[in-house]
């Protein structure tokens, strides 16, 4: 991922996109995602794409994650991470050119950076949709069942609950949907979770947990 500076105002009508430029903007999320990028080798649109399903309380498996890393494993070992490479070996030079070059090359690798999350949310679209409409069937099906004592767990099942209601409590869930989509991301690319990696990802997690 680039550097937070070329992040700020490149704002866009994806709402991934925009949630990661917020995301890198918060204290200590980008050493964290370029730890996990380092020395854990995740990918850091896929992190920050597993938390961004969080904050929506969508929960997205090994399977589909896979297809997606292997729809965009071309895009990022043959474009994404030779620019990242080179902007870093760049940034060890101290002549004047070298600079210029490697403003150049940020520029490019940002671009390619936006490229690939533009991928990842054409398919995230479909999927969202997809698990928002099964879980309108399901609230539908529950809503659906006999008022009978084995219904009846709380007054709330008696008077209902709000649809505001709803909303607040899986936005408090973000830190449960986004630690497991997390963890089906490693499971996905066959990473170990490690008490290091676990550690960065709940550190990571908290920060966003807003």
């Amino acid at each position: 991922m680039s550097v937070i500076a070329n992040l700020i105002n490149s704002k866009s009508e994806n709402p991934f996109w925009d949630f990661s430029v917020d995301a890198y903007q918060q204290a200590g999320v980008e050493n964290l995602c370029l730890q996990l990028q380092d020395e854990h080798q995740l990918n850091v649109n896929f992190v920050l794409y597993c938390c961004w399903l969080g904050k929506q309380s969508i929960r997205v498996d090994a399977a589909e994650i896979s297809l997606l890393v292997k729809e965009l494993r071309f895009w990022d070992s043959e474009v994404v991470s030779p620019l990242r490479s080179a902007r870093r070996a760049l940034e060890t030079l101290k002549a004047d050119s070298a600079l210029v070059l490697r403003k150049e090359v940020s520029s490019c690798e940002l671009s390619a950076e936006k490229i690939f999350q533009e991928h990842v949310y054409r398919f995230a679209e479909s999927l969202i949709e997809q698990k928002q409409q099964a879980q309108k069937i399901r609230q539908s099906s529950e809503q659906a069942k006999p008022l009978t004592l084995e219904n009846i767990h709380s007054k709330k099942d008696l008077a209902g609950v709000r649809q505001e209601d709803h909303k607040e409590v899986e936005f408090r869930r973000f830190t449960e949907f986004a630690t497991y989509n997390l963890g089906q991301y490693c499971d996905a690319i066959g990473r170990t979770k490690t008490l290091g990696l676990k550690k960065a990802v709940s550190t990571l997690v908290g920060l966003l947990d807003e």
